[in-house]
Formats: C-alpha cells, sequence, structure tokens
C-alpha cells in the first residue's frame, strides 16, 4: 500500500482548514494570509512532486487507485451544493474500497462512507423531495 496518497489528503486538509481559519477568523493582514497559503500550496505541491516520482518508479494498481481516491475526494472538497460532495465521496467510497482492497480498516472505513452517503443521498431531511427506490 501506499502512504504518499494519505499524506497528501492529511496535509491538504490541514492547509485548507488553516487557510479559512486564518482568513474568516482571525484579522490577520491579507499579505500573511497569502503568504501563508504560498508556503502551504510550496509545500504540497513538494510532497505531490516526491509522491508522482515515487509512483513513476513503481507502479502499482492499488497506488494508482489511490491516487484516483485523493483527487475525487479533493473535489470534494471544493464542491459548492452538498449534493456534489455526496456524490463524489459516494464514488470515493467505491475507488477507495478497490485501492485498498486487502487493508481491513481501511475498506471498513470507505464502507462506512458508502453507508453514510448513500443514506444521505436518497433519505436527506434537508431536501424537498426522496428519492424512492424501486
Amino acid at each position: 500500500m501506499g502512504w504518499w496518497p494519505k499524506v497528501i489528503l492529511n496535509i491538504s486538509v490541514a492547509s485548507l482548514n488553516t487557510y479559512r481559519y486564518a482568513k474568516d477568523f482571525t484579522s490577520t493582514s491579507k499579505a500573511v494570509i497569502i503568504g501563508l497559503g504560498s508556503i502551504m500550496v510550496t509545500g504540497i505541491l513538494y510532497i505531490v512532486y516526491l509522491a508522482v516520482t515515487a509512483f513513476m518508479v513503481e507502479p502499482t494498481l492499488p497506488v494508482a487507485l489511490q491516487f484516483a481516491d485523493l483527487s475525487v475526494i479533493l473535489a470534494a472538497l471544493y464542491m459548492t451544493t452538498l449534493t456534489n460532495y455526496r456524490q463524489l465521496l459516494l464514488l470515493s467510497g467505491f475507488i477507495g474500497m478497490a485501492a485498498y482492497y486487502g487493508n481491513p480498516q481501511m475498506m471498513t472505513i470507505k464502507a462506512l462512507v458508502i453507508c453514510m452517503m448513500t443514506y444521505k443521498l436518497l433519505y436527506d431531511r434537508s431536501q424537498s423531495k426522496k428519492i424512492k427506490i424501486l
């Protein structure tokens, strides 16, 4: 199992949360926020460079699927509608199940993601109509 995609995901989410917190809840100057964002992006790009070069040296299908899972999750983080976010996370659950086949902990997490997103897409109380199952 490759661990680079998980590292990139965790650092990306932490950076995004830190950036949003600094921007929304502090009175930090715009220059400092741009500098903080630049440092975070530079660090993430360096780790992505290391991950891609390591993958190119020894490519495997599970690691390729982990990168695909990472891409879907990062795309979901930028969705502006909850339905699109949930659909992408549902897709991520299936990609992740294939990517982490043989790792019981990750397969359990992805199975939970599939169950939660399916439930939310079918029975979300905040939406006006429910999707009927045939």
